[in-house]
């Protein structure tokens, strides 16, 4: 049944043999693309999304004659959103395909799809599932096929949300999300060129039914650019000219960041008031971003008016404290410290067993060296709850150095059945034997712009 489905679909599948393809569009403008890029060049396999649509399918069908070119591997990852009913069909085709290129191929599925803003939340589910799914196979790069006409649409519905300069930059070829590298290879080339590409390589793929569902406002967009060629010309233009702007304020964030943060090894950052005054408001905004994305955890910036927020708060010279995106933010003596906030992390827990290492909070490398030990590792926080651990580290808190309570409380505890107690941080700890097993680095996680 599923074979008759599959067949059917593809007769439906237009194809123009004498399309010609655009000159850009080749495997050698594709490699010069990729092979550029220092992250790919010591990796041996990449993975690339694959839906059965045009775009994807042209850019399964470039990595795979570039792979092969490099020696390299291929992992093709399809996300049934589990919406319409021949979506199964549709990553089973490209099972198959991927199969007989000699590729590994997985399937990840929505379980539970929302009933509204239904796009929107498709696009985090899959993006988060497809992350989770490559960091557990330890890859750390992702090829997408997003092209030209997504960035134009991109470009409008942001325009209709009044994004800032970020939100008006809304693909670029290459960034970092979810810890993992995505790259666009195809960000400079229109829907049209894509399809003249798939059709002269005779290149098979399935049409997405709600590409032409009025309900929703990017299909409204698109129906409306296609009627409009030069306005597409010129809106690409400009989403181009907000990038450069973009480039050049975030070289004036990472050098601010570089030269005037200072970090601290318990995780926290300190950032004098006045060195902020000095600069325009849409840089302060920035830089406040991206520290609480960094020290929170945030994949998304934060809403405008709560940066707003921000700016009265840091603006005040009496002292004030205030919580936002998962961090503390306390103006005290004209100093700005950014913590994380401890209910954020209260239940984060781990147990490492000989030889592995995890990492605390994206702040904290932990290692365990031993040859037998387990280690079980919470916040210092929650330990505190316990009565006895409020005895033992009650008898040791006159050796702690000054470190504000709230950041002492996200500071991780390292614990094993024996009873054996360290706390790298406070320099805290029953047993040197556990101490001399126990192997913590900071992770200098303000040092690139990733997620922001």
């Amino acid at each position: 049944m599923l074979r008759r489905e599959l067949k059917i679909e593809q007769k439906n599948i237009k194809l123009v043999l004498n399309a010609k393809p655009n000159k850009s569009l080749n495997l050698e403008n594709f490699s010069n693309f990729l092979e550029p890029l220092s992250f790919i060049k010591n990796k041996n396999t990449i993975a690339v999304a694959v839906s059965a649509g045009v775009d994807s399918m042209t850019l399964l069908h470039l990595s795979n004659a570039w792979a092969k070119k490099n020696n390299k591997r291929l992992y093709i990852i399809s996300y049934n959103h589990n919406i319409r009913q021949k979506s199964l069909i549709e990553v089973n085709y490209v099972k198959d395909i991927s199969k007989k290129l000699g590729w590994k191929h997985k399937i990840l599925k929505w379980e539970n799809p929302p009933k509204k803003n239904i796009l929107e939340e498709a696009r985090k589910a899959r993006y988060l599932a497809i992350s989770n799914f490559c960091k557990k196979e330890n890859i750390e790069i992702l090829l997408l096929g997003h092209h030209a006409d997504d960035l134009v649409e991109t470009f409008i519905m942001r325009v209709f949300k009044k994004s800032r300069i970020d939100g008006l930059c809304p693909m670029i070829p290459n960034r970092k999300l979810f810890d993992i590298n995505l790259v666009r290879p195809l960000l400079r080339i229109s829907k049209k060129d894509i399809y003249n590409y798939a059709k002269f390589n005779n290149i098979k793929f399935f049409e997405d039914p709600s590409n032409k569902n009025y309900k929703y406002l990017r299909t409204q967009i698109r129906m409306y650019l296609e009627k409009n060629k030069d306005l597409k010309s010129k809106l690409l233009k400009s989403s181009r000219l907000f990038c450069k702007l973009r480039k050049y304020f975030d070289y004036h964030t990472i050098n601010f960041f570089d030269k005037k943060v200072i970090f601290k090894e318990e995780g926290y950052i300190l950032i004098e008031r006045d060195n902020l005054s000095k600069l325009p408001d849409f840089l302060v905004l920035r830089i406040l971003n991206k520290a609480i994305m960094d020290i929170g955890n945030n994949l998304y910036p934060l809403r405008s008016s709560k940066l707003n927020n921000l700016k009265k708060f840091i603006l005040k010279k009496s002292n004030t404290k205030i919580s936002v995106g998962g961090c503390l933010l306390e103006n005290q003596s004209g100093t700005i410290s950014i913590t994380r906030e401890f209910n954020q992390i209260k239940n984060l827990e781990f147990i490492l067993k000989e030889g592995e290492s995890i990492l605390w909070d994206k702040k904290f490398s932990i290692s365990n060296t031993s040859k037998k030990m387990v280690f079980f590792i919470t916040p210092l926080g929650k330990e505190l709850e316990n009565i006895d651990f409020q005895g033992f580290y009650n008898l040791n808190k006159k050796n702690i150095k000054k470190i504000n309570f709230e950041i002492r409380k996200t500071l991780p505890v390292i614990k094993t059945l024996e009873g054996y107690i360290y706390i790298p941080h406070l320099n805290i700890y029953n047993s040197i034997k556990l101490k001399s097993v126990v192997n913590l680095k900071s992770i200098d996680y303000c040092n690139t712009l990733g997620n922001f």
